[in-house]
């Protein structure tokens, strides 16, 4: 008989972190998705524990959150947003890096804005993004886009271009393109710093915008394994088809994450020739790779609209990807319209 995962309680939790025991998946379990009542108890605990303690807690809580995705640390990490500790503040911006509550966008913009820390306004510009994607669906206000959209331009200016607030600011950015934008995507990418090309490179594939299709084909030969990385995640956004045979001689590439990242490109890209490669990698002896791709096979039919819905028992979110839309699309669900009014500043 399979144990549930979380057997431990929030009072089992508390006592263990009062009693400073080592910090282990086993009982930190028990702070998952805390309501009212036991988060009113954590944060006068929170309250007395020393700085250090605070950084090695919320580090450990998003290590345990990123390799289960049925655990949510979230109240902690809202809590832990104003903590005098720069090293708690970026764990907890990152910590709270899916969540799209449009109540996080003060003080995300505030975090970004007004934050000593290099590190933490980089977070706060990167975690920004997912908020100018959804005024860019037209799923915020008016005011906010605009808001959202001059901070984020007005820190990227006054960056230098060799900090990761710079990078950040610029990813962001691509969510929201324009000529502008553009502009400043192409000149980051004519940088000779890696890192700068690798940001600009993934604000061309959220931008969506086909002009950039040759300057990534450009990356997928990139030295650096990240930078490839970028261009196939880029490739597969702007759905190239012309790239697809470029993407299928990356499967034997060096680094194990643009390998398998060819395969969710090619299932993104979509096309009949796309599809005959996935269902040759399905075949790999290399079962890791094959096993991606069946998964990415199965994203293929999903999003291509090849799926027979009667024969099938997954979950339909697991096999979403991170973003299908279209420029242009700025429908907006009745519930996002409730959360953020068009009047809202």
């Amino acid at each position: 008989m399979t144990r549930p995962k979380n057997t431990v309680t929030f009072a089992q939790a508390s006592a263990q972190l009062q009693n400073e025991a080592t910090l282990k998946p086993t009982w930190l379990r028990g702070f998952n998705n805390l309501g009212e009542d036991d988060l009113a108890v954590f944060r006068i605990q929170w309250d007395g524990l020393s700085s250090a303690r605070r950084v090695a807690l919320t580090t450990a809580l998003l290590d345990l959150a990123a390799n289960d995705i049925e655990l949510s640390f979230n109240p902690i990490f809202r809590l832990a947003l104003n903590d005098p500790d720069a090293n708690v503040r970026r764990n907890a911006v990152d910590g709270l890096g899916e969540e799209e509550n449009v109540s996080l966008i003060d003080p995300t913009i505030e975090l970004l804005a007004t934050d000593p820390s290099e590190p933490v306004r980089a977070a706060a510009a990167g975690a920004l993004g997912r908020f100018a994607l959804l005024a860019e669906l037209g799923r915020l206000s008016e005011t906010r886009h605009t808001q959202i959209y001059k901070l984020l331009l007005t820190t990227f200016r006054a960056a230098s271009d060799d900090s990761p607030v710079y990078r950040r600011a610029l990813e962001s950015l691509g969510f929201m393109p324009n000529d502008t934008v553009a502009m400043y995507i192409r000149a980051a990418f004519a940088s000779d710093n890696a890192d700068t090309r690798r940001s600009a490179l993934i604000a061309m594939g959220r931008s969506q915008d086909r002009r950039f299709i040759e300057f990534v084909r450009e990356e997928l030969n990139a030295l650096q394994p990240a930078n490839r990385l970028a261009a196939v995640e880029a490739i597969g956004e702007l759905e190239d088809e012309e790239s697809v045979r470029d993407l299928k001689g990356l499967f034997d590439d060096s680094d194990r994450l643009v390998q398998m990242a060819t395969l969710t490109a090619l299932a993104q890209i979509g096309g009949k020739e796309a599809r005959e490669i996935l269902q040759q990698a399905v075949l790999s002896l290399d079962e890791a790779f094959a096993k991606t791709a069946t998964d990415a096979l199965a994203m293929y039919d999903f999003w291509h609209g090849e799926i027979d819905f009667s024969i099938t028992n997954f979950d339909e979110e697991d096999l979403k990807p991170r973003r299908v839309w279209k420029r242009g699309d700025t429908t907006a669900s009745a519930e996002d319209a409730a959360q953020e009014p068009k009047d809202a500043a």
